[in-house]
């Protein structure tokens, strides 16, 4: 496709859904790079090379206005993102100050002074955090440390004894009935030990997730729409799993039950994925097959992932975040590369060689984790 377009035209593109309006625009705006030919704006050649660059993408977008079919897309977030760390470059602040900023403006999930009690004891407490769009994060700690119960809160699964939950403005802790519902729907829940119904087959399984997107008459009767149906076997087929969809359930590995309990959980079509402690119950050939299906989640669907882990080494490699755990509190929140060998074994105590392979314990000569390490 070739053609120019002067300064105060007026120019309207026509045609059906998916003849490439859209891609056209974006390829325009350098939301999207074009696979060949070139494209000149105000004299400049733009390249792959110059638009990967943020600087000169921001300072050609700024010029180009946008206007979007969907204000909550996660391409509207990646234009803000950029538009920020333009900004932020033009006041000269750090990556880590401009990484912050990002954080505040784009954040999604909001936790505030969430605590949750079982008597006497304290499960998890005053927690307090803000979750960007289009994170993964890890939330690590020894076995005790509340990461369970947290993620079940933020599902709903459990209620807080105080504090609340905000999704995009919306304070999650006072929903009540559909609402709560749909917001179950909304924040999909991957369990340890998979949730699946033995006795049914693995498409079955997997359009579970479609449960609160259709009446409940044609779950009973199994009576799933063609559209539902094709939805659940492309998902299968992103984790190689389709050529199993007759099987039960029953039947599969370990492994295999927990890429099902994913794909189930992407035909939810959510917003972000809540995975409690996914790959607790498997081989290390599994855990990285799994582990690689969140991250494909996360990366090539653009869904937020939270995610706890107990493997300090799966945490480092998979998570853009990683925030610890201990008694209940949040004691570290920062990128994998701040987590120093010293902070994870207070974090971790007695199991600290466990999950850090083994290797001999140093005798550090500070003695606490600071209260909060802060990103």
């Amino acid at each position: 496709m070739s053609f120019e377009i002067r300064t105060g035209e007026r120019i309207a593109l026509l045609g059906a859904n998916g003849s490439g309006k859209s891609t056209l625009l974006k390829i325009l705006d350098g939301l999207v790079f074009p696979t060949s030919g070139e494209l000149t704006a105000y004299g400049q050649p733009l390249t792959d090379d110059s638009l990967s660059d943020p600087e000169i993408n921001a300072r050609f977008r700024s010029r180009v206005g946008f206007v979007f079919q969907n204000s909550d897309s996660q391409v509207f977030s990646a234009t803000v993102r950029e538009e920020i760390a333009f900004g932020c470059l033009q006041l000269g602040l750090s990556a880590q100050q401009t990484a912050a900023r990002t954080a505040d403006v784009l954040a999604m999930l909001e936790i505030e002074g969430l605590t949750r009690r079982f008597g006497d004891r304290t499960a998890v407490d005053q927690v307090t955090l803000r979750i960007p769009d289009g994170q993964i994060v890890g939330v690590i700690g020894r076995s005790g440390a509340g990461k369970s119960t947290l993620l079940r809160m933020v599902n709903r699964l459990a209620d807080p004894s105080e504090g609340r939950i905000l999704f995009e403005g919306v304070d999650v802790t006072a929903l009540r009935g559909l609402e709560l519902r749909q917001w179950r729907a909304r924040s999909a829940m991957i369990f340890q030990q998979f949730n699946l119904v033995g006795r049914l087959d693995v498409l079955t399984n997997v359009l579970m997730g479609r449960l609160a997107a259709i009446p409940a008459w044609r779950s009973v009767v199994q009576l799933w729409p063609e559209a539902d149906k094709a939805l659940a076997m492309s998902a299968l087929e992103q984790f190689d799993m389709a050529g199993l969809a007759a099987q039960r359930a029953d039947q599969l590995s370990g492994g295999q039950q927990q890429r099902v309990a994913i794909a189930r959980a992407l035909v939810q079509e959510p917003d972000i994925v809540l995975a409690d402690e996914p790959i607790a119950s498997l081989d290390p050939r599994n855990t990285r097959i799994v582990m690689d299906a969140l991250l494909r989640i996360n990366k090539h669907f653009g869904i937020t992932v939270l995610c706890n882990l107990h493997s300090l080494d799966l945490a480092r490699s998979y998570c853009d975040r990683l925030i610890g755990m201990a008694a209940g509190r949040v004691v570290f929140d920062g990128a994998p590369e701040a987590l120093t060998d010293h902070i994870a074994r207070e974090l971790y105590d007695l199991e600290a060689n466990e999950v850090m392979g083994g290797q001999p314990a140093v005798q550090p000569d500070a003695a606490t984790i600071p209260a909060a390490v802060a990103a």
